[in-house]
Parts: structure tokens; C-alpha cells; sequence
């Protein structure tokens, strides 16, 4: 966390970085599939080495309603290369950073790169 970050940081937004959980290994494609079966899953793919991923990571945060019932994972690719690619061959969907890969019933119901990211409409999912 930066100097900034600190000053001008508010619970809101605390709240709203606490929503994602870091993937790594200990959750495989299946486990997230499994997950989607009981409530929507949503996996951002984000390179920190990207200044565009990271302006809609946040604008994407921002977006987040408080009252969802939805999980949130957040993949880095640069760390996770290998998940990243496995989960692109499972679920059938082109690798692409950033990317918002939404699940539901064991399926992909929305995928959606770049700007379109923040395009997304909440409603539509009933999160």
C-alpha cells in the first residue's frame, strides 16, 4: 500500500479490496466451477504490469454492489501463468488480460476484456 493510499484510503473502499480472493494454487478451475454452482463467481484476470488493467481493476472495484452475494477471485497472470492458461482451456474462453470471466451453474454466463469490463451491468446477474 502506497503513501496516498493511506491518507486517502475510505472504509469503502477497504471493504470493497476485501472482496476478492487472491487465486493461486490452492483453488483449482473445478473448485471454482463446483463454487458457481451455489452463487455467481466472478474471476478478474489482472496484469500488474499493465496500466490499463489496473485503472479497470479499480473502476471495477468501484462498481461492486455492497449487498452482493456473488465471489470474487482475482488472478494475476503474470504470477500464475499456468493457472491462468488452464483456466482459459477449461472454460473455454480466450486468454485476454485484463479479463472478467463471469460463472453460474458450472458456466461461463459472461466474459469480457478491457473496457468492456466496466460495461457490465450487475442487474443483469442478480448478484
Amino acid at each position: 500500500m502506497g503513501f496516498f493510499d493511506k491518507i486517502f484510503k475510505t472504509e469503502k473502499n477497504q471493504t470493497l479490496n476485501n472482496r476478492f480472493e487472491i487465486l493461486n494454487q490452492e483453488k483449482t478451475v473445478s473448485d471454482l466451477i463446483d463454487e458457481s454452482k451455489k452463487t455467481f463467481v466472478l474471476i478478474f484476470k489482472h496484469s500488474p504490469r499493465c496500466g490499463i488493467s489496473s485503472m479497470v481493476l479499480n473502476q471495477f472495484k468501484n462498481q461492486i454492489p455492497s449487498d452482493t452475494k456473488a465471489k470474487f477471485y482475482l488472478l494475476n497472470v503474470i504470477q500464475n501463468r499456468d493457472f491462468s492458461s488452464q483456466l482459459a482451456k477449461d472454460l473455454n474462453v480466450v486468454h485476454e488480460s485484463p479479463q472478467l470471466i463471469v460463472l453460474k451453474d458450472a458456466q461461463v454466463i459472461n466474459e469480457s476484456s478491457h473496457s468492456a469490463i466496466n460495461r457490465l451491468n450487475f442487474g443483469d446477474f442478480e448478484l
